[in-house]
């Protein structure tokens, strides 16, 4: 039982004070038994491409410079690479 306090900084700006068990009880809640962290995607918002996606690699096309806008479960959003997510979400 550790009765240390912290006061805990939010990117909202607000600040409040956690017991340390508090705070490992909000972390052990969002990994797995192996310790992983997982996030949901909720739905791809936007595209976008830079001038890489437009160079051609022999007779092809390819997918390099690609990227989506993800809005996921948690209701943040992140530009992910299009290799991440073929292989992350195929």
């Amino acid at each position: 039982m550790d009765t240390r306090e912290y006061e805990v900084s939010f990117s909202d700006g607000s600040i409040n004070s956690y017991l340390a068990n508090t705070i490992a009880e909000g972390i052990y809640s969002q990994v797995n038994q192996e310790g992983r962290t997982f996030t949901l995607l909720s739905e791809i918002v936007d595209h976008e491409g830079d001038e890489a996606f437009t160079q051609k690699v022999t007779d092809r096309f390819t997918t390099k410079g690609w990227r989506f806008l993800i809005t996921w479960k948690d209701g943040s959003t992140s530009y992910i690479p299009l290799r991440e997510m073929k292989n992350t979400y195929p």
